[in-house]
């Protein structure tokens, strides 16, 4: 076992002062087992976020929580994130467990309350209540997946929903994949172009309506 709290930490980059005052404590956990050195537990607490995980050689499971506001602005100190600004919270949990015949099954939900990214007092993205639900299942090897059997996301808001689930068997390690999927949803435009404008240049400003898909 081990166990490291830093804090009081105080400096400078050149230009700008780092200082890190309250405490960040670490602890983890290891094993020696028949396959080797196994990390059993790890937690992370921090006025910014709290993890706590643990691990067996079947079975990964833990829960998070992070206040991304104080997270931008401690993680600024050391990367330059002035023209950016964050503001929410989120809290989730997630687990990976290995089944028989190098198969795994995997899930993982996020809860965002008051989420919001700007660039340049731009706001780009911005969520009230926005909960996410991922589950998968597949082959893997060494926790790391080569094949996809079933998968699923959904996207449930106040006033929206997005469905998505993969309908066919996906070689991971195929050099040309092929997604066969289906898409539901529902809700207001404008909380779908909010979704796509980060990654989207031609989303438009301004957008209203409500809207249904099916493909």
């Amino acid at each position: 076992t081990a166990e490291a709290t830093v804090q009081d930490v105080v400096g400078t980059d050149g230009r700008r002062a780092i200082r890190w005052e309250q405490p960040i404590h670490a602890q983890v956990e290891l094993a020696d087992t028949s396959q080797g050195l196994q990390l059993k537990q790890f937690s992370l607490s921090a006025p910014f976020v709290e993890t706590n995980f643990e691990t067996n050689a079947e079975e990964i499971t833990g829960d998070f929580q992070l206040d991304l506001g104080q997270f931008s602005q401690e993680v600024g100190q050391f990367v330059d994130l002035d023209a950016w600004q964050f503001r929410g919270t989120g809290v989730g949990s997630l687990s990976l467990a290995r089944m028989a015949g190098n198969q795994f099954e995997a899930s993982a939900k996020v809860n965002l309350t008051d989420f919001k990214v700007a660039h340049e007092r731009r706001e780009i993205w911005a969520e009230p209540q926005l909960q996410v639900d991922l589950s998968a299942t597949g082959e893997e090897v060494e926790f790391t997946p080569k094949r996809l059997s079933s998968a699923t996301v959904k996207l449930h808001g106040p006033q929206d929903t997005f469905d998505l689930e993969l309908l066919d068997p996906v070689d991971l390690t195929a050099a040309e994949k092929s997604w066969l999927v289906q898409l539901q949803g529902n809700g207001p435009l404008a909380s779908w172009a909010g979704r796509m404008r980060p990654w989207i240049d031609s989303v438009p400003e301004q957008i209203e309506g409500e809207a249904q898909l099916k493909a």
